[in-house]
């Protein structure tokens, strides 16, 4: 019975410590964070033009990129209204940077990011964020303004379009032909050391003209790169070997997106093989898809064989149905 009792008195202490410890960790973590809220703020590029003055917590939009360059923003070439599939840039400004947003977080570079938030006819219907990589650090402790877009005016890589034409995807039942209000919010947002989003930092609304279709099919970013080789032989060829593989994938649509490619032995250079890319159009449990592949044919010494096989898979991502044929 005494055994029992010192044993009994010994969890209760440790358990009495290990709670205590917690209680202390809590207190210091919570210490910290109010001293991280009350710190000043980082430095950042403040205001940088008259606009971003007159426009401060909105997002601007221009159907071409030189009305919105930085500090030489030309308002006359703003506009509240476009075309869904038509180029358009923006522009966020806002009162501060998304370090000093996040600064009552444990705010880390690698952590942080913006949400974009849509809403469609006064429903918010889709929210994404953009990738932790999109800024430096040095940029997220910075910069007050910076620009993107919902389709380039040039095919350039712009902020925004992946999350946009994710919108487009997702929404695409709701966007019937006509005029509709579309709203574009910008916030903060930390996935580390605990998820937290902070409030909206920059709006922007306008207007957006749905024509007949939602989806333009020669949008490479939006659906399926242009073809830079057609043979329908080899397309077959390739529907062939990609149903081989017993993918759950249904293939609808290939584009060859690439000139054949020679494989000599390293050493004595004679030919191995050759490869193309391609890219696979499917379905799969009513999403449609498009993903990229690499497909072989051997060499036999004397000619390249009749048999096509699938070597190397790229990134597969989602694409709106009405990109490709039905």
């Amino acid at each position: 019975m005494k055994k029992l009792s010192i044993l009994l008195l010994l969890v209760f202490s440790v358990t009495s410590q290990a709670q205590l410890g917690a209680w202390m960790d809590k207190k210091a973590d919570q210490k910290a964070a109010k001293a991280r809220a009350n710190a000043p703020d980082k430095p950042t590029d403040g205001v940088t033009s008259p606009m971003h003055q007159k426009y401060m917590g909105k997002v601007v939009f221009c159907a071409t990129e030189d009305g919105l360059m930085k500090a030489k923003e030309d308002e006359t070439k703003f506009t509240n209204k476009f075309t869904l599939g038509d180029p358009l840039v923006f522009r966020v400004y806002m009162a501060n940077s998304l370090g000093n947003y996040l600064k009552s977080q444990q705010f880390n570079g690698t952590h942080g990011r913006y949400w974009l938030q849509f809403t469609l006819d006064d429903t918010t219907v889709f929210k994404e964020w953009l990738d932790t990589r999109a800024f430096s650090e040095e940029e997220k402790n910075k910069w007050t303004t910076w620009k993107g877009a919902l389709k380039s005016p040039d095919g350039e890589n712009f902020l925004g379009i992946m999350q946009f034409n994710a919108f487009v995807k997702e929404n695409e039942a709701k966007l019937m032909p006509g005029d509709h209000k579309l709203k574009i919010e910008i916030l903060p947002y930390q996935d580390y050391p605990e998820p937290f989003t902070g409030p909206v930092v920059a709006t922007g609304e306008l207007t957006m003209t749905v024509k007949n279709s939602v989806v333009d099919k020669n949008d490479a970013r939006a659906c399926l790169p242009k073809a830079v080789m057609t043979d329908k032989a080899l397309e077959a060829k390739i529907l062939a070997a990609f149903k081989a593989q017993g993918w759950k994938e249904v293939p609808k649509e290939v584009r060859i997106t690439s000139k054949w490619t020679i494989v000599r032995n390293e050493y004595t250079g004679v030919i191995l093989s050759r490869y193309v890319e391609a890219y696979i159009g499917s379905t799969r449990d009513g999403k449609c898809l498009k993903q990229s592949f690499n497909f072989h044919q051997d060499h036999d010494g004397s000619g390249f064989m009749d048999d096509v096989y699938l070597k190397g898979i790229g990134s597969q991502y989602d694409i709106p149905c009405g990109c490709m044929k039905p």
